[in-house]
């Protein structure tokens, strides 16, 4: 039975046609004043909800890039990546997707947590509150990704199991293999670190570069795998590859034999199963069951404790005076 991600006026995607989702458009489109959506535009607007569809959301826009371009709809060069990046500007703009599909942890916001009193603090707590699944676990997993950008995109499966990220940007820092190699060692048990990178001079020589770093620094219950990108990965799923950025003085690019890919081909659904499959290898059910109960039982306190400090389960009004 085919199931769909998303809806439209509270219809599966997958039930309506083309010419229905050309008149959702025009229906936003008038909604904001502006005149009826062009032939092509429109084609290219109907694939990427139905490539938000079957890939679930968020995406980055380059996820999206590659599936757009894969049906053919835009060239395999900047030129097509700014057009898809144009498309998904105004379909935001408009209403047609929501903020929420496109994923960019690139700019942080950075602001102390604040509260306008002390419910609202037991509040936010009472709400966000978890417990912390790998302290009774008998080891540590962690995901190393190359791109910050995509952390949106994983996020679904780390933020439900608890497992920290480690965005490299690039080939890791002294300082950021320190902080993470003390973190490995306070734990005292082992950690297992699945990576997740471009198929790329640099990318492939990341993880290469942090596990000599992580030796370096007395860490030696651990172990690191490179999950993606993988040739074989690309053979395998058919992944579009791009030819390699070289130039004289990049010695890794020098050596590197043939094209490269990025880990932003592979469709977010799969890239969210890798990580999933790595982390669920690890995890004792029986333990994570009872980390849950008491998860609840502890969420359940929290409730009675509002309800007795203010006489109601979601905090009152402070007055001033």
């Amino acid at each position: 039975m085919t199931t769909s991600n998303i809806s439209m006026r509270g219809v599966p995607l997958c039930e309506l046609s083309d010419a229905d989702i050309i008149g959702f458009f025009n229906e936003r489109k008038a909604a904001t004043g502006r005149r009826p959506i062009r032939k092509g535009t429109a084609q290219t607007w109907i694939e990427i909800m139905r490539s938000f569809d079957t890939c679930d959301v968020p995406m980055t826009v380059r996820q999206m890039f590659y599936q757009i371009e894969m049906k053919g709809l835009v060239p395999k060069t900047e030129q097509g990546y700014r057009k898809v990046a144009r498309h998904l500007v105004n379909m935001r703009k408009e209403g047609v997707i929501p903020y929420r599909f496109i994923a960019d942890l690139t700019r942080w916001l950075r602001k102390p947590q604040t509260y306008t009193g002390l419910n609202a603090a037991l509040e936010e707590t009472r709400k966000t509150y978890r417990r912390a699944l790998w302290v009774d676990q008998p080891v540590q997993v962690e995901v190393w990704i190359e791109k910050e950008a995509l952390i949106g995109v994983i996020a679904p499966v780390t933020e439900t199991y608890d497992v920290p990220v480690f965005p490299c940007k690039g080939r890791p820092s002294l300082s950021f293999l320190h902080g993470a190699a003390e973190d490995m060692k306070d734990r005292g048990k082992k950690t297992f670190v699945y990576y997740f990178g471009d198929l790329d001079p640099h990318g492939v020589d990341i993880p290469r570069s942090v596990d000599e770093g992580i030796g370096e620094m007395g860490v030696s219950d651990y172990t690191l795998e490179v999950v993606a990108l993988t040739r074989e990965q690309v053979e395998r799923w058919n992944l579009p590859e791009r030819p390699t950025k070289r130039n004289e003085h990049d010695h890794l690019a020098k050596k590197w034999q043939g094209n490269s890919t990025e880990l932003d081909a592979i469709p977010p659904q799969q890239l969210r199963a890798l990580i999933q499959d790595c982390v669920e290898r690890h995890i004792d059910p029986g333990i994570l069951e009872r980390t849950r109960r008491i998860e609840a039982l502890e969420r359940e306190t929290l409730d009675r404790l509002l309800l007795f400090q203010f006489g109601t389960s979601t905090g009152f009004n402070e007055v001033s005076g």
